[in-house]
């Protein structure tokens, strides 16, 4: 490709962490920055069929080059998005990354405008500066950019424009799931939200260990607490029910599977809505098993079901009882699924230890991590222990209300065992799992009780490590 397109192919991006600043309190607004953050995502990924979809069918793009001395008349293009599209496609070469401060909002109807200031790098080295402009309308498939604006100029030092942008992350959010992809040897991040300000679909974004990328693509309509699990047998994500963006009045009770690329809608409907309820995968038996939660008429779930890829199927066995935020992992050294804690039917923080082994629910111990709930786990593969941090216990005090925990334990199979260590601190509903390839376990984001960090730690079993 010529060395001309390339500021081209990149100069309507948005940064993720730009379109996570609120630029309007409402919906529509945080709907119309969404399909900018996922443009900017199709572009990094090269996807040009991505890109194609957020724009109408008559949908154009126009650069407006600044003379590089600063004198005399811009030079103006115009670009179909096929023609931006296969310029991404042939684009060889460093990543694109564009960073917009502060987008701003304005709506008019079935119009809506997303507009600011931007610096663009390739790789590490700067580029160029300039305005952003996305006209977006209103379609029977949502908000599509009808017309895009940007200037090329490039004295941007006077400025400060050459300081590098930061680190693109999936921001400060609560009640996500993490799960760890064997294939592609990332960890997957997917739903949860951060308040005030939801994103109209569900997201999924991968961590290799460096850096966070939002993966291009429409999937689920968005959600928190759900649940979600990798099928290794079948390499694919599972993901069940959860609470939709308008509260319990937007109960979810569908199963959606992704391989990777892009998202299915599987038809069983039997379990019904579903939340607050924990899901894992039983390797050895080429199951999901899911456990608990609560239904559409905010019912404790005492049922069991197993998901086998085609169909659910409810066990009759009793179980550990009614209860929501628990944690349950699969502990793939003695093929035995693990639940410990949460608030139960009679509204009191468990600390109850059980089992499943395919066939009967059993109880372990009641001894080992305080009462608590909103706590994760994840299940170290390296040294066969299952690992628990935080989440939210009675406070010491009377009256009513939670205290933030932020001590860690581990459970071998027979007993719980303190580690006493710094990390991250006090952390309630983040997500934890464990990177087999790299030998870690990823933690993600929260709430601390005043706010909800957009953090990643890892720990390799002797250290938390927060992720720069």
């Amino acid at each position: 490709m010529k060395k001309l397109f390339l500021p081209l192919i990149l100069i309507l991006a948005l940064s993720a962490s730009a379109a996570s600043q609120p630029a309007a309190n409402n919906d529509d607004s945080q709907a119309a920055i969404a399909v900018a953050r996922k443009l900017f995502a199709a572009m990094r990924s090269k996807d040009a069929a991505a890109i194609r979809a957020l724009f109408t069918v008559e949908g154009q793009l126009v650069a407006i080059e600044k003379p590089r001395d600063g004198q005399g008349i811009s030079k103006t293009r115009v670009f179909t998005a096929d023609a931006f599209a296969k310029l991404i496609t042939d684009a060889k070469g460093s990543e694109f990354i564009e960073t917009m401060a502060q987008p701003e909002v304005k709506l008019f109807g079935d119009m809506a405008l997303v507009f600011g200031r931007y610096t663009f790098y390739v790789g590490d080295k700067f580029s160029h500066c300039g305005t952003n402009s996305f006209h977006l309308v209103r379609t029977v498939d949502g908000w599509k950019i009808g017309n895009a604006a940007s200037t090329l100029e490039f004295n941007c030092e006077q400025n400060g424009a050459e300081a590098k942008p930061a680190a693109v992350k999936p921001g400060g959010r609560r009640g996500h799931c993490l799960v760890y992809d064997e294939q592609q040897r990332r960890v997957i991040l997917l739903d949860g939200y951060g308040p005030p300000n939801p994103p109209d679909l569900g997201e999924v974004w991968t961590w290799d260990g460096t850096r966070w990328e939002l993966v291009p693509g429409s999937g689920p309509t968005a959600r928190s607490l759900s649940g979600a699990v990798l099928d290794s047998r079948r390499n694919k994500i599972v993901s069940y029910g959860g609470v939709g963006n308008r509260g319990y009045d937007d109960l979810r009770g569908d199963t959606w599977e992704w391989d990777g690329k892009s998202w299915s809608q599987m038809t069983d409907t039997s379990v019904g809505t579903r939340d607050h309820h924990a899901m894992v995968y039983d390797a050895a038996r080429s199951k999901t098993v899911m456990y608990g939660g609560q239904t559409s008429s905010r019912t404790w779930a005492t049922d069991t079901w197993e998901w086998d890829g085609v169909k659910w199927t409810k066990l009759a066995v009793p179980g550990p009882g009614g209860r929501a935020h628990f944690a349950m992992v699969y502990d793939s050294k003695r093929k035995r699924v693990v639940l410990f804690g949460g608030i139960g039917e009679n509204d009191r923080y468990q600390n109850d230890t059980w089992e499943w082994d395919g066939a009967t629910w059993r109880k372990l111990s009641h001894e080992g991590p305080p009462a608590r709930a909103r706590h994760r786990m994840a299940f170290d593969s390296r040294t066969g222990v299952t690992i628990l941090y935080g989440g939210d216990g009675v406070k010491a005090q009377p009256g009513r209300g939670f205290v933030v925990l932020e001590d860690m334990w581990t459970w071998d199979g027979a007993r719980w065992t303190e580690i006493k260590t710094d990390g991250p601190g006090k952390r309630f509903m983040h997500a934890m799992t464990y990177d087999a390839a790299r030998g870690k376990t990823v933690l993600y984001g929260g709430g601390d009780g005043t706010s909800n960090p957009d953090d990643t730690w890892e720990w390799d079993g002797k250290r938390w490590t927060q992720a720069k």
